[in-house]
C-alpha cells in the first residue's frame, strides 16, 4: 500500500501512525478504480464512470480522472458494508464511497453525483438475468447492523449517512415495488447476446480445431472423411481404442523414471483418430494435418504410427477367415449355380493389391520390386473376399515382380481352401482385357511327387459360361476403392519391420484398411433387392 492516510477531506483514518506502528482499528485502505479500455466496450464505459464517480465524491482539487496518484487510497469507513461493492453492481451504494463524505451542509453530494453518472447517453446496452432485489445483496440495514461499529463520527456523520438511505429518483422506487430498472434490463439483455455469441464462437473453433463438433452435425462429413457410416460408429470407435491412446497429460512411459513430468502432448485422443483416418481416407499430407490441426509435422507423424499401431491391434481380429461351414452355405445362388458346386465346395474372391513404393536403394530391391504391368516399383497384397463382401484374409507383403498367381499360391490362402474349391478374379492373374474378363481357378492337388495344393487355372472355353459373374464381382472388389493411401506413393521406411517382430507399417496400413471396410454396411446387393 503506497499511502498511510486516507484521502477523504476531513478523515484522519491512517493505517500507520507516525511511529510506523499499526493502531488498534481494523481498517481497509482501497486503491482508485482503473479505467479497463482493453475489456471490451461495456467494461470499458462501466470502469470508466465508477472511476469518475471516486473522483467526484472525493473532491479534492489534486485528485483528476487522469492523474491519480498511488498513494491515495480511500479506507473503510466510507463504505456502508465495510468495503467498496462488486463493480458490475451499479445500483448498490458502496459503488461510490458514500459515508462520511462531506460535511453536514453538503450532505446532498452523492445524489447529484449519481444523477450525472444516470445520464442516458453513459448507460451501456447491458442485461442481466432478472433478479428479486433481495438477490443483489443484504439490505442497508443489514450491513449497517453489521459494520456499524466502525462508524465513530458522532451524530451529524449518523443523519448524513440514513439521508443518503433515502430513496432517491425513479430507480429507488422500481427497486422497492419488486419492477427492474432500465440498467438492468439493458444489462440482462446484452448478456444474453455475449453468451449466444460466446456459444457460436465456441462452435467455430471446435470447427477449426478439427474437434467433435467439426464432425457431428453431418454424417455425411463423417463418411468423406473417415469412411465409417456416421458419428456415433465414429465415437464408439474411439471409446475402444482409448485405452492404448495416450491422454493430455498421461503419465510417464514404462521406460520414464516415475520422477520424470511427461509433457502433455497438444492432440487429444479424439484428433488423433481423426488425422489417421483422414490420412488413410483421403491421404492428406502431413504438413496439411499439422496446419489445420496448429501443430508440428512431426507430431502428426507420431500420432499417425501410434493410432494406427492401437487400430491394428484392436481392428486386426476383425479380419479373419470364416468357418467353412458357414461359407458353404452363405455362397449366393447365382454362384452355386454357375459353377456347380457341389457339397462343402465354398467360393473364394481374391485380388492382388498393388501400392507403389518410393525406389528402393539396393540393386536387389529394386529388381524385387518392380512391377512391369505398372511400370514403377510395387508390394503386393492378395486380399480374399466373400461372395458377401468381406474382407476375409490378407497376406504379407510381396515384391512387385512376383505375378499374381505366385503371389496367391505363396501367400497361404491355400490352405484354408481345400480340393474342388474355387477361386475367382476379376482383375489381375493374367486376365485378357479382351478375354473373358475374370479369372476361374480351382484348387487342385499336385499329379506327381508329394501332394501339395495347386491353382488349376480353367481355359476361356470353361469360363465363359461364367462370365456373366463379372459384375457382381466388381461389385465386391470396388470396396477396396475408398482409401486414398493405397493409391499413393509410400516412402521406403514404411516396409521396414517394427520392433518386437511387428509387421511394417505398410502391412498394417493394408489390414487397417480392410477391416474398416468390413465395419461399413456390404455393397452387395441381396437377389430380393
Amino acid at each position: 500500500m503506497g499511502g498511510n492516510q486516507c484521502c477523504v477531506i476531513n478523515c484522519r483514518a491512517a493505517c500507520h501512525d507516525h511511529g510506523t506502528e499499526k493502531p488498534d482499528h481494523e481498517l481497509s485502505f482501497y486503491s482508485f478504480p482503473s479505467w479497463r479500455r482493453t475489456e471490451g466496450g461495456e467494461i470499458s464505459d462501466l470502469t470508466k464512470r465508477r472511476r469518475m464517480a471516486w473522483v467526484a465524491a472525493v473532491g479534492r482539487p489534486d485528485i483528476t480522472f487522469a492523474k491519480i496518484p498511488v498513494s491515495m487510497k480511500v479506507c473503510s469507513r466510507h463504505f456502508q458494508s465495510g468495503r467498496p461493492a462488486d463493480e458490475m453492481l451499479e445500483d448498490d451504494p458502496d459503488w461510490v464511497p458514500n459515508v462520511h463524505m462531506r460535511p453536514e451542509d453538503d450532505a446532498d453530494w452523492l445524489p447529484n453525483v449519481r444523477m450525472k453518472l444516470e445520464d442516458d447517453d453513459w448507460l451501456p446496452n447491458v442485461h442481466i438475468k432478472p433478479e428479486a432485489p433481495e438477490a443483489v445483496g443484504p439490505s442497508p440495514a443489514d450491513r449497517e447492523e453489521e459494520y456499524g461499529a466502525e462508524d465513530v463520527s458522532g451524530d451529524d456523520e449518523d443523519e448524513d449517512e440514513e439521508r443518503l438511505r433515502e430513496p432517491t429518483g425513479d430507480r429507488q422506487s422500481e427497486r422497492k415495488s419488486g419492477g427492474e430498472c432500465g440498467t438492468c434490463a439493458r444489462r440482462r439483455e446484452h448478456l444474453n447476446r455475449l453468451l449466444a455469441e460466446n456459444a457460436a464462437l465456441h462452435y467455430e473453433l471446435e470447427r477449426c480445431r478439427l474437434g467433435e463438433g467439426f464432425l457431428e452435425a453431418s454424417d455425411e462429413r463423417v463418411r468423406y472423411y473417415t469412411g465409417l457410416q456416421c458419428f456415433a460408429v465414429l465415437m464408439g470407435l474411439l471409446q475402444h481404442l482409448l485405452p492404448q491412446l495416450q491422454p493430455e497429460g498421461a503419465g510417464p512411459g514404462e521406460d520414464t523414471p516415475p520422477d520424470t513430468p511427461t509433457p502433455p502432448t497438444p492432440l487429444s485422443p479424439f484428433q488423433k483418430l481423426f488425422l489417421t483416418l483422414a490420412r488413410l481416407r483421403l491421404d492428406l499430407p502431413a504438413a496439411h494435418l499439422a496446419h489445420l490441426l496448429g501443430v508440428g509435422a512431426g507430431e502428426v507423424g507420431r500420432a499417425f504410427t501410434e493410432t494406427l499401431c492401437a487400430l491394428h491391434g484392436r481392428l486386426g481380429p476383425l479380419v479373419y477367415w470364416p468357418e467353412r461351414a458357414w461359407l458353404a452355405g452363405g455362397v449366393p445362388e447365382p454362384y452355386a449355380t454357375a459353377l456347380c458346386l457341389g457339397a462343402g465346395q465354398v467360393v473364394a474372391l481374391v485380388t492382388c493389391l498393388e501400392v507403389a513404393i518410393e525406389r528402393p536403394s539396393s540393386v536387389k530391391g529394386r529388381e524385387q520390386t518392380y512391377s512391369y504391368p505398372r511400370r514403377a516399383h510395387t508390394m503386393k497384397y492378395l486380399l480374399a473376399l466373400t461372395p458377401q463382401g468381406a474382407v476375409a484374409f490378407v497376406s504379407r507383403a510381396v515384391g512387385g515382380r512376383a505375378s499374381d498367381l505366385q503371389v496367391a499360391e505363396s501367400s497361404g490362402l491355400l490352405e484354408r481352401l481345400a480340393c474342388g474349391d474355387w477361386v475367382l478374379a476379376e482383375r489381375g492373374f493374367d486376365v485378357e482385357e479382351g478375354g473373358v474378363g475374370i479369372m476361374c481357378a480351382q484348387v487342385r492337388n499336385t499329379a506327381f511327387g508329394k501332394p501339395r495344393l495347386h491353382l488349376h487355372v480353367k481355359s476361356q472355353e470353361e469360363t465363359l459360361p461364367r462370365a456373366h459373374l463379372r459384375p457382381a464381382m466388381q461389385q465386391v472388389v470396388s470396396g477396396l476403392e475408398g482409401w486414398a493411401i493405397l493409391d499413393s506413393t509410400v516412402p521406403i521406411s514404411m516396409l521396414f519391420p517394427g520392433e518386437k517382430d511387428e509387421p511394417p507399417l505398410l502391412d498394417k496400413i493394408v489390414t487397417v484398411c480392410c477391416a474398416l471396410l468390413n465395419m461399413c454396411p456390404t455393397v452387395v446387393e441381396h437377389p430380393d433387392q
